[in-house]
């Protein structure tokens, strides 16, 4: 008798943890505004590179749920020229970690979001111009 009443107990225990488990909210992570990074890599012809004066600019300007949209801008701050301008469309994993990103020009991001105000993503391009980068950004808290 003891035992089964200790096995109901054990029973009721965990389906009570597995109810209020399932009602706890998920939170998905606001990505919307500007990221500055940098970046590594090695691009064919050009070699490994590392971005000392150039700055990449991640504008995430709209997002719906998990999916969000925006542009990349590579640019060097001291000149002010503008090197390309690239629009992306990504989301978020079900994990809400992960990012996944598709650039209209082609090719990849794969990341993480470290914390609320870090990202890390590896892009990845195949092909006659294959390359492939490590991005890291900082949100800009600024605005």
């Amino acid at each position: 008798m003891i035992r089964i009443s200790c096995m109901t107990l054990i029973v009721l225990v965990l389906a009570g943890t597995s109810i209020a488990c399932a009602d706890t909210p998920v939170l998905i992570p606001d990505l919307v505004g500007n990221w500055t990074g940098t970046d590594v890599g090695y691009e064919r012809g050009a070699g490994y590179y590392s971005s000392s004066t150039d700055q990449i600019i991640l504008s995430i300007m709209e997002q719906n749920d998990r999916v969000f949209n925006g542009t990349f801008t590579a640019w060097n701050p001291v000149s002010g020229k503008v090197y390309e301008i690239e629009d992306i469309s990504g989301v978020i994993g079900p994990d809400m970690k992960s990012i996944y990103l598709a650039e209209f020009n082609g090719g990849y991001d794969i990341g993480q979001i470290i914390d609320t105000d870090t990202l890390e993503l590896l892009y990845l391009k195949s092909g006659e111009n294959a390359m492939a980068c490590i991005d890291t950004f900082t949100r800009d808290t600024a605005n």
